[in-house]
């Protein structure tokens, strides 16, 4: 079916749109803003839909400002916004770890903030700050030893990643009980409507061909996270539920 333009629908045809859904789920990212920039209408978009009676809640990948910062961000777009409105990978997978009492360190290639989120909900972080002093084998030996504290490799996009970090992942999921876990598997990353830039799904693939292992996704548009939405939203009918996004 090709895509409508609901600006160009008749008062009738709007109307059984409205009456098609009842919850919203959207992206930030593109739809709500780009760079934090705001998107013209989507602070009116927001509060028409809550004032027609529909659920409003924010999905995103977006690990740079911690489960926190998007809440605290989307506040100057919706004022209703609840904490529990706001859903990202990591959310998912510390849900996850909790239930099955994961206790192991975790290493993480992701943002300050996303670590902000694991250590907030109880977990330790393995050492991720490397310091390269030199381009030597010697110098590439000492990360080559394994930590067996470290039991889950969190992969999301990282800022800072290096070539040294890679390594380290590379040598923990060489034992086959450390969890191999994936936040955001995006290909593209879109910074307004003319750049795109390389997603964390090339490393993290790289990384499965290197060690050979499956990882398990976390983030949109993974199985486990459309589960941890239903069940955290109580979704009873995927079939009322509208999603927005920008790709």
């Amino acid at each position: 079916m090709p895509p409508k333009d609901v600006s160009t629908l008749s008062r009738a045809a709007i109307k059984l749109f409205l009456n098609s859904f009842d919850t919203v789920l959207c992206d930030c990212d593109g739809v709500v803003w780009n760079l934090l920039n705001p998107i013209v209408g989507v602070k009116e978009t927001l509060q028409t839909l809550r004032e027609c009676g529909k659920k409003v809640h924010f999905v995103t990948n977006n690990s740079a400002l911690g489960t926190k910062g998007i809440h605290d961000s989307l506040l100057e777009y919706d004022r209703q916004l609840q904490p529990t409105d706001v859903i990202t990978p990591a959310q998912t997978i510390i849900k996850y770890l909790k239930e099955f009492n994961f206790n192991k360190e975790i290493y993480i290639l992701g943002t300050s903030s996303m670590k902000e989120d694991f250590q907030d909900a109880g977990f330790k972080l393995a050492k991720t700050k490397q310091q390269q002093t030199a381009d030597s084998m010697e110098v590439l030996q000492e990360f080559l030893v394994d930590d067996e504290s470290v039991g889950a490799v969190v992969c999301d996009y990282d800022i800072h990643l290096s070539n040294l970090k890679m390594i380290r992942c590379a040598v923990f999921l060489r034992r086959p009980d450390v969890l191999f876990i994936l936040g955001a598997t995006d290909k593209k990353l879109f910074v307004g409507n003319k750049l795109a830039l390389p997603g964390p799904h090339f490393y993290q693939a790289a990384l499965a061909e290197v060690t050979g292992r499956t990882p398990m996704a976390f983030g949109k548009p993974s199985p486990n996270l459309h589960n941890y939405i239903t069940r955290a939203l109580n979704i009873k009918d995927p079939s009322r539920v509208l999603f927005v996004g920008d790709s």
